[in-house]
């Protein structure tokens, strides 16, 4: 979920809204030392996105490094937390 910067976007891009929600895949690879992975990710595609003048195509392919949670089921980047489902 995403809020708007801008309360007057609402109107204008998102139908009222406040926020909006925006969900994107990925298939995702990489290596895990201790904590910290390096990943990298392609094929991304959107799944949901219910203010599409705002969510924009994903990326070919992403690369950044992660650190994972203690029990290896969430990993965080910049404070954003990813879950595995």
């Amino acid at each position: 979920s995403q809020a708007l910067p801008l309360a007057s976007w609402a109107d204008r891009f998102c139908g009222g809204a406040t926020k909006w929600d925006w969900v994107t895949q990925w298939q995702v690879e990489g290596k895990v030392k201790g904590r910290k992975a390096d990943i990298k990710a392609s094929n991304g595609q959107s799944l949901l996105c219910t203010c599409p003048s705002k969510c924009t195509p994903p990326k070919e392919k992403l690369s950044f490094d992660l650190e994972m949670g203690a029990t290896g089921r969430t990993v965080e980047y910049e404070g954003i937390v990813f879950e595995r489902r």
